[in-house]
């Protein structure tokens, strides 16, 4: 047991409060400072009023986009719209805007813009008569009224005869087109601080009932809350297409319209269905323009093949370090052995010749060169002297039996021109280069373009290039490692997608525009430039996607230039 502590007298003083009593005083003056901050944050960081408030669960498309955006997509937005010609000022974007106007007895800068509040939305039912509606936000209800009064009776609204109907206290005007004008109706109304604009006064009614809790909204539903959970929150605009609409209602066209030529296999309309839902959202990013996609799907309702597809883990494609610097397109995938591998199964089956043909290149069976690529391939576009120039690239772990395949294949090119006179014969020769024997055609009609089919096999990948040269430049960009992915835009691109996917598209503006001006350097340059029309910031565009058991993901970005003065 410890020893007893003897008990200490204090000296009697002032209380606790009294002496800290300053301390007190400025502490509930902080206090009080923090919780009047606090509520004025709350006021200023106050979510803006939605255009879903108003939208239905029965869209079928929903469409939104975002007037009054973060600071940060704000930003990136004007600083890469400023970069356009047409768009290099605000007033550049006023006037673009007003023209759009035109013809409709209305200015977008005195009539819409005073009153357009932060979102602007769309939806589209799939069923007779197709319903659809635009919704605006409004910001003052005074301008936006006096708007579509001046609508109702400007050049379009003269077209029709109006009547007004009250609806749950709100008034919708309908439209009925004059003989000789349109042949749809429209109708409008103002619910809620929004201009609604519609095709049938049906479905005012319903964004009424949604609005006042007597609908469900639409992204309320679980489908949509699913489906946006795997996409940018922070972002300009969004897309929502709910899939089990959209399949029924193809199922339902294709009963009606049976006695029609088109004939989709069973097994493919069962497929279809398991598309539940699809989402897409674009944002503003420094250095450009980023599209994220999101498509749900209920693998149970595919088949076997098409399930073992999606299951392929995703990765970097190994034939992508082969493609040289300056080619300006590039399509890369993984898994490519499953699909040609069931394309081989069936044609063998069905015709014997073939078999036997398939047999004789060493692309079948057991020790064929399909049975050991290894999924990835890429098939790329150079342009470095020739705009035709390009190859294809095909992983393998047998070295041996791809090099049997691409040969025989080379020989059997040429056999076909054994008959013809000399000066059209095909002739084949080997070359070698970097240790590489390339196995080169020379075909008189493909060489007037510039074209000599060349094969070759190094480093666990086959390789069809369109010529000697662009076989040489796909060698040294592995050798040396001055691949695409030392490309300035290629890396600047690439660092905005998926470190691993499943397919990969990529084209270089740029660097096609100079493939361009290389091929055509003869030429007047003042033809040229006018043939190649205004210059655009637009640098690049990449597409790299991913699959999993229940999704589809793809993202895209437009690489913008980043280095000119806004």
């Amino acid at each position: 047991m410890p020893p007893a502590i003897p008990p200490v007298t204090v000296p009697p003083g002032p209380s606790w409060l009294r002496r800290n009593l300053g301390l007190v005083a400025a502490g509930a003056g902080v206090l009080a400072l923090a919780t009047v901050g606090a509520l004025a944050l709350a006021l200023i960081l106050k979510p803006a009023a939605s255009v879903g408030k108003l939208i239905p669960s029965s869209a079928d498309v929903y469409v939104s986009v975002a007037l009054d955006p973060s600071m940060t997509q704000k930003i990136n937005l004007v600083n890469l719209v400023h970069k356009f010609p047409d768009f290099k000022t605000d007033a550049d974007i006023t006037r673009q805007l007003n023209a759009a106007f035109k013809g409709e007895d209305i200015s977008f800068t005195s009539d819409v813009q005073p009153w357009l509040g932060p979102e602007v939305g769309a939806m589209f039912q799939l069923k007779d008569k197709a319903p659809i509606a635009i919704v605006a936000l409004s910001r003052d209800d005074a301008k936006a009224q006096a708007m579509l009064s001046k609508l109702r009776t400007g050049t379009w609204g003269r077209k029709q005869t109006w009547k007004d109907q009250t609806y749950a206290g709100i008034i919708i005007s309908v439209g009925t087109p004059l003989p000789g004008g349109s042949k749809e109706p429209t109708a409008y109304a103002y619910v809620d601080h929004a201009v609604v604009l519609a095709n049938t006064d049906a479905l005012i009614r319903e964004i009424i009932d949604t609005d006042q809790n007597k609908h469900v909204r639409l992204v309320d539903t679980a489908a949509y809350k699913a489906t946006l959970s795997q996409l940018p929150s922070d972002r300009l605009a969004l897309l929502y297409v709910n899939g089990t609409s959209v399949v029924s209602y193809v199922k339902d066209q294709l009963n009606k319209n049976a006695s029609t030529t088109i004939t989709i296999p069973a097994g493919t309309l069962d497929q279809l269905s398991a598309f539940q839902s699809l989402g897409f959202t674009v944002s503003a990013k420094s250095n450009g323009i980023a599209g994220d996609l999101q498509v749900r799907i209920d693998s149970s309702k595919l088949d076997a093949a098409t399930r073992a597809a999606l299951n392929v883990p995703s990765h970097q494609n190994g034939t992508v370090s082969w493609v040289p610097q300056h080619s300006y397109g590039l399509l890369a995938v993984i898994g490519l052995n499953r699909g040609l591998q069931q394309a081989v199964d069936k044609w063998a089956a069905s015709d014997s010749t073939a078999s036997q043909a398939l047999s004789a290149m060493g692309i079948s069976g057991p020790n064929g060169s399909l049975a050991h690529m290894t999924g990835d391939a890429s098939l790329e576009f150079g342009g470095d002297s020739q705009l035709a120039a390009g190859s294809v690239l095909i992983g393998t772990d047998d070295e041996a039996s791809m090099s049997r395949t691409l040969t025989s294949f080379m020989n059997f090119a040429a056999l076909g021109s054994k008959g013809a006179p000399a000066s059209q014969r095909s002739t084949v020769k080997t070359q070698v280069y970097r240790g590489v024997t390339m196995t080169i055609l020379n075909e008189p009609d493909l060489g007037t373009y510039g074209v000599s089919p060349t094969v070759a096999v190094s480093g666990g990948v086959g390789i069809i290039a369109s010529s000697p040269q662009e076989m040489k430049a796909l060698l040294d960009a592995h050798a040396l490692g001055h691949g695409i992915a030392s490309s300035a835009n290629f890396s600047a691109a690439t660092r905005e997608i998926y470190s691993d996917y499943d397919s990969l598209f990529y084209f270089d503006l740029a660097q096609f525009t100079t493939s361009l001006r290389t091929f055509f350097k003869n030429s007047d340059p003042l033809q040229l430039d006018a043939q190649l029309g205004k210059a655009t910031p637009v640098k690049a565009v990449i597409v790299a996607a991913q699959a999993a058991s229940d999704r589809l993901s793809e993202r895209i970005f437009v690489l913008i230039d980043d280095t000119s003065k806004t």
